[in-house]
């Protein structure tokens, strides 16, 4: 959501500050080896909902032409990187050792990053940690490179002419053929060494390049995989993700189609949901009648057996309603107008802008990072530094020391071989004194090792120079590398200050389960889904994207239709003629409940002194177990428990009554006591004046006037009754559907209730018209299902189904993170374990080589001066000059 204009300025802060955030990790091409770990936990910031906030709220367009462009250009590099398929071996335990060596053993960086509590004290603990004996050994082809310059600087001149008294220990100099044999197999074994550590590096060379093609090819299919979704591990794509929110989103504003189709068929099934309504209530009141009959029918010692017998049939006809296709319809059709409701829908736009937005910047992260790569231009023209069509920088770095060690070494095994079979051309004409002659030398031998031994100083200053360079950069990218490697859960927890990445909020909860599941998770075959990982605020607590979107809207509303499809194919009989609605109405119609309001036998009658009497006199107590209706009655056989009995009425027991006495007509009714004749003998008078008491009982329940005979309130005048049993239904010759009056609908397309008592005559009536008022409910039911519920099953739900509920199925099933660990193990193959391992054996071998160039300039130096201080004393003899006292006569016998 935009800021409120008074939070404009701090959000431009926050914005501006991330975006220089977002855009440190694509500085220049040529800083990509150390872009790991910044290409890590920029994609985990972005991931994350709390990290993300302050750098999506500046996002307007979810898609943009540029994300289009991206992915075009993702797929054309990933079709351009990826012919052949991966290049080179890994070697995974070989390179860690490998990066382990290049490291030192300790991993410097990872210590002082579990040190530091913020940022700011990274670079300190870094100092602090580093053994500076250490950072001189890794550096030590650079200082070494700088030690030999300054010592040839103070030997070189040693090889001038003018200067070479100067040199120490000159004079005629002897080499056996013995030493000359040692010299030579010494120099053939320094030269196979440097042939060996040249093609060492031509090793590494292959690996670095075979690592960068292998890393591009996966950041191709990473990135087109990202964006435009991949099979195999299945993901959606962002943009594809990102096209679906944004349809979504896009959908449920006020005025959009999607909106206006479902306004339109939820104004026009809502007689569908009036319908259920109605009959529910319907039912509701005669449940009211059942469950309100006067306490004063139980003082009387009787009881409502209807009101027992019918409550259960009452109970599955409600059931019956409530799992009908018509409550299955409303149900539907209210959840829809629930859900999607003005209110509703503006804050599921919310919701779906709220889970777009990580989403947003981890696609805009993404494509800005590894957007490089996707230039395949601008990526081939940097790695035509390595290989292919370009200037091919290191590999001529590469074959100019080889060939210049190749060279040295020629050079040197040229010089002993001419050493060791040309020393001297013949026997000079000077003699010994001896009677012997002084050898004539060759000048080829000190000529070829003087000019091996200072293009030797040079190969070695450059050798420990590039090996040094390259060393210090495979220190601090090996440590890079070993991090990604190693990268957990607990790392994270130990690292994260130090990157200014707080894990104990909730945001960081889920930055540590997006590591654990998404790029090292335990197991590599798994396919996470992103919905269960990322949370989402709500109401002060965080909830999984899933829940918000899936569970709160998709699942409700799809299981409301799923309950429609289920009762239309199994339920296809109309409710009005279902089983249990005819059995209610055929009881309530043929039983009239005083039919059934009877004596309660529980009671103990024969123990009252009131009412015993009777039950000595068999005519009374044949009678006794009567109702309060006056004929006698016989209930319908479909009744349970009491079907097909004959019922006694008041009439009978005031005709058994009469016989004890002369009957009277007090009442207009039938229950009329009777004057006690007195000369009858004590029992039948006892037995009189308890019939009468119990008349008097009847009489009691008869005259009661709080019976419960609720109707509506007539929406007209908002005073009068209203009775479902005056709807009058009429068909609409316009558009063929039936129409209904008097139906005690209000304008808000409720009913409201209205209490009224009625006497025991008047609630016989009432109960038996239910009847006729469940029918007309009932089949009102029916007909608008039949004319209406197509709007809801097919019309809504094809609705719903195209704009939401498919949409957000594809989400469910496409937003996956199973390719991030994949891509994140063949980054760290072709990034590490090639190509910084190729890399840091070009160092080594160059340094190797250094190390073999000091043997090869120390045997050269030798041979040179043995060999030139020879032919200078043959000069000084031709001059006339006497050999120094301390020479070695180096005559040859004849």
């Amino acid at each position: 959501p935009s800021p409120s204009l008074g939070d404009a300025a701090p959000h431009r802060a926050r914005h501006t500050s991330c975006r220089r955030f977002c855009l440190a990790a694509r500085r220049a091409p040529s800083a990509m080896v150390g872009r790991p770990i910044s290409w890590l936990l920029l994609g985990l910031r972005a991931s994350v909902p709390g990290l993300w906030l302050p750098c999506a709220a500046g996002q307007e367009a979810w898609i943009t032409p540029e994300d289009t462009l991206a992915a075009q250009d993702a797929k054309n590099a990933a079709q351009l990187y990826c012919e052949g398929g991966f290049k080179g071996e890994v070697d995974p335990e070989g390179g860690r050792d490998t990066l382990n060596a290049a490291v030192g053993g300790t991993n410097v960086l990872l210590e002082a990053a579990k040190e530091s509590r913020d940022s700011s004290e990274l670079g300190t603990k870094f100092a602090e940690k580093a053994d500076p004996v250490g950072m001189v050994v890794g550096a030590g082809g650079t200082v070494l490179s700088i030690i030999f310059l300054i010592w040839w600087f103070l030997c070189c001149w040693t090889a001038c002419p003018c200067c070479k008294r100067c040199r120490v220990c000159r004079g005629r100099k002897e080499t056996k053929r013995l030493h000359k044999i040692v010299l030579m197999v010494i120099s053939s074994a320094i030269t196979f060494a440097v042939i060996f550590a040249a093609s060492f590096a031509f090793g590494g060379y292959y690996s670095a390049v075979d690592g960068v093609d292998n890393m591009a090819c996966t950041v191709g299919e990473m990135l087109d995989g990202a964006l435009s979704g991949q099979e195999n591990p299945p993901f959606l794509g962002m943009l594809p993700l990102l096209k679906i929110f944004s349809d979504i989103e896009a959908s449920l504003g006020p005025t959009a189609e999607f909106m206006t189709g479902i306004r339109t068929q939820i104004d026009s099934t809502a007689i569908i949901s009036e319908s259920v309504s109605l009959a529910s209530q319907t039912l509701d009141l005669l449940k009211t009648a059942f469950d309100n009959i006067p306490a004063e029918v139980g003082t009387r010692h009787h009881k409502c057996q209807f009101c027992d017998v019918m409550s259960p049939a009452l109970a599955q006809t409600i059931d019956t309603l409530n799992n009908g296709v018509g409550t299955s319809l409303a149900a539907a059709r209210e959840e829809v107008n629930s859900q999607l409701s003005p209110e509703m829908s503006k804050e599921l736009q919310g919701t779906f802008r709220e889970a777009a937005a990580p989403m947003t910047e981890l696609k805009n992260v993404m494509r800005d990072t590894f957007g490089f790569f996707t230039d395949t231009d601008q990526f081939l023209q940097i790695r035509g530094h390595l290989a292919g069509d370009g200037p091919q920088t290191v590999m001529w770095i590469v074959a100019i020391i080889v060939i210049y060690s190749l060279a040295l070494v020629a050079s040197m095994m040229f010089a002993f071989s001419w050493f060791f079979c040309r020393e001297t051309l013949g026997d000079s004409e000077l003699s010994n004194n001896q009677g012997g002659y002084y050898p004539k030398y060759s000048k080829v031998t000190h000529r070829v090792s003087c000019c091996s031994w200072c293009c030797g100083w040079w190969f070695i200053i450059l050798a420990f120079l590039v090996g040094g360079i390259f060393g210090v950069v495979s220190n601090v990218v090996s440590s890079v590398c070993l991090i990604m490697d190693d990268m957990d859960r607990q790392m994270l927890l130990d690292i994260g200050p130090a990157f200014g990445i707080d894990f104990s909020t909730s945001s960081g909860e889920q930055l540590l389960d997006i590591i654990d599941q998404c790029f090292v998770p335990s197991d590599p075959g798994a396919n996470p889904a992103l919905l269960d990982i990322i949370k989402l605020p709500e109401n002060g607590t965080q909830v999984t994207m899933r829940k918000a979107i899936v569970g709160k809207v998709k699942d409700q509303i799809d299981a409301k239709f799923e309950d429609i499809d289920n009762k239309m194919n199994s339920n296809t009989a109309q409710i009005s003629q279902n089983p249990e609605v005819v059995k209610l109405t055929t009881m309530l119609r043929e039983n009239p409940i005083d039919m059934l309001m009877v004596v309660d036998e529980s009671y103990g009658w024969q123990n009252d002194n009131d009412y015993k009497a009777l039950f000595a006199a068999q005519p009374l107590a044949t009678a006794f177990p009567s109702s309060v209706r006056c004929p006698d009655g016989v209930v319908s056989a479909d009744v349970p428990t009491v079907g097909g009995q004959t019922i006694g009425g008041v009439q009978s027991f005031v005709t058994a009554l009469g016989a004890y006495g002369t009957a009277t007509s007090v009442r207009a009714d039938c229950a009329n006591p009777v004057v006690c004749d007195l000369t009858k003998g004590p029992a039948d008078v006892q037995a009189c004046e308890a019939g009468n008491r119990f008349v008097r009982l009847k009489q009691q329940i008869l005259d009661l006037t709080n019976f419960r005979c609720d109707v509506f309130v007539n929406p007209t005048d908002g005073i009068s009754d209203c009775d479902p049993l005056d709807m009058v239904a009429s068909k609409d010759p316009t558009t063929g559907k039936t129409t209904y009056t008097s139906s005690c609908m209000g304008s808000d397309g409720k009913w409201k209730r209205k209490q009224k008592s009625c006497n025991l005559q008047e609630f016989v009536q009432y109960i038996k018209e239910f009847d006729t008022r469940i029918n007309k409910t009932m089949t009102r039911l029916d007909t608008v299902v039949g004319e209406t519920g197509s709007g809801i099953s097919t019309g809504l739900k094809d609705l719903v189904n195209t704009y939401l509920l498919k949409p957000i199925g594809l989400v469910v099933d496409g937003v996956t993170c199973g390719f991030i660990a994949v891509t994140y193990r063949r980054i760290i193959d072709g990034l590490c374990y090639q190509s910084v391992v190729g890399f840091t054996r070009i160092g080594q071998s160059y340094t190797a080589c250094g190390v073999l160039g000091m043997f090869v300039i120390i045997l050269m130096y030798g041979l040179w001066r043995r060999t030139v201080d020879n032919v200078n004393e043959n000069i000084n003899l031709r001059k006339g000059v006497v050999p120094d006292a301390g020479a070695v006569d180096m005559s040859v016998p004849k």
